[in-house]
This record gives C-alpha cells, structure tokens and sequence, in this order.
C-alpha cells in the first residue's frame, strides 16, 4: 500500500490481473498468492508540500512480501533536487528531460524528497507531476496452490516441478533427464529467471539451477 493520493495508476504482473484499490488516504494493491512480480506506476501532485523555496514529495510505502524492490521518482520537467534532499539516500538518475531518483531494496520506508524550480522554467507544479514507479519481486512463502504456474507451458511445468523437489540441479542432467535440447533448456532456464522462480550459476561447461 502507499499513502497519498495519486490518478493514472498502471498495475500489472506476467502472471494474473492485480486488484488496485483507491481507498481514503492510500493505495492498496491486491496481490494474489503466486504472483511473483509486480509493477505499479502512477502520477501525483497531491503528495507534494512547500518546503523553503521549493517543493516536499512525501510518502509511505508498504511492501510487506516483497524480495526485491526497485523505486523510481520522477520530478516534474524544469525541476531539480536540493542537495542532500532524498532520504533515504538514493541513486540520481536522468532520462535527459527529467531529473529523477532510483532506490533499491526498500520495502517499507517513508520516502522524502525535496526539490525547487529551475530559474527561467516556466513548468508550473500544478500542470505538471511527479512520476512514481514501484517495480517488485514478491515472495510468497505460502505455495500450497499451484496458482504461480499459471503462463507457463507444459514443458516449463516440467522444469519447475524437477527443481522444485530437488532444490538444486545441473542443467545438462536435467537436459537429459527430460530429454530436453541444451537450446530449449537455455530458453526455459532464462524464462524461470526473468521470473525471479531460479538462481543460475556457471560451473565447468553447465549451469548450476537453484530454485528460490
């Protein structure tokens, strides 16, 4: 959940629609069992207060599940950040029109950060908004339905099942054991990691496959 208001909210996941809720003072995304990434984006000006001569961007997140977590904030064009005014402290970042912040691993933390109006910009705070990103990898430690199978094909179904019960194998026994080509093994192995499902690991002339 985060505190604030905010409008064009985006929430989506490779696996199964989120639930977003606007409620009174916060938004609370629905996360269901299985899900394993989340991405969630959305503008706001409401969360912005005066500070000195420039402008206070605060929230609240709260990411209870949540493994890894990367955070980006955009300032509105024309703005720029005061000079230790991202707490906590984070990356500075630039899509060469927007100055922004980027943090990693912060799960629930207040955000803060302070930034002033560039001299000869014209923007005005009120036409424009600060740009949120949440992108995150969730851990449920409660798999008991097979929900988080779901998008997968029988074959990486067959991957999955392999390494759940073994925890830790060599990728060309699993070849061979499955009778699987290196090239579709390569390709399942890949798509298991892009999921956050797998830790690859180089050994010899093979990978190490371990299942998170």
């Amino acid at each position: 959940s985060l505190s604030g208001k905010a409008y064009k909210i985006k929430a989506n996941n490779s696996i199964q629609d989120l639930e977003v809720v606007e409620e009174k003072d916060a938004i609370v995304v629905f996360v269901k069992n299985g899900t394993r990434q989340l991405y969630l984006s959305f503008e706001t000006d409401s969360l912005v207060k005066v500070y000195n001569d420039g402008k206070e961007f605060l929230t609240y997140l709260y990411l209870p599940k949540a493994e890894v977590t990367k955070i980006y904030l955009w300032l509105p064009k024309g703005y720029a950040l005061y000079k230790d005014g991202v707490i906590p402290e984070g990356e500075t970042i630039t899509n060469g029109e927007r100055i922004g912040v980027y943090w990693k691993g912060r799960q629930d933390t207040p955000l803060i950060v302070r930034f002033y109006q560039l001299q000869g910009s014209k923007v005005e705070l009120i036409a424009a908004a600060l740009l949120l990103i949440i992108a995150a990898v969730i851990f449920v430690k409660s798999r008991k339905d097979d929900s988080y199978l779901l998008g997968f094909s029988s074959d990486e179904v067959k991957v999955i099942e392999a390494l759940k019960e073994r925890k830790v194998v060599h990728q060309n026994k699993l070849e061979k054991e499955l009778g699987f080509s290196r090239a579709k093994m390569t390709r399942i192995v890949k798509k298991l990691e892009e999921k956050g499902l797998v830790e690859k690991e180089r050994t010899g002339r093979t990978n190490k496959i371990k299942w998170k």
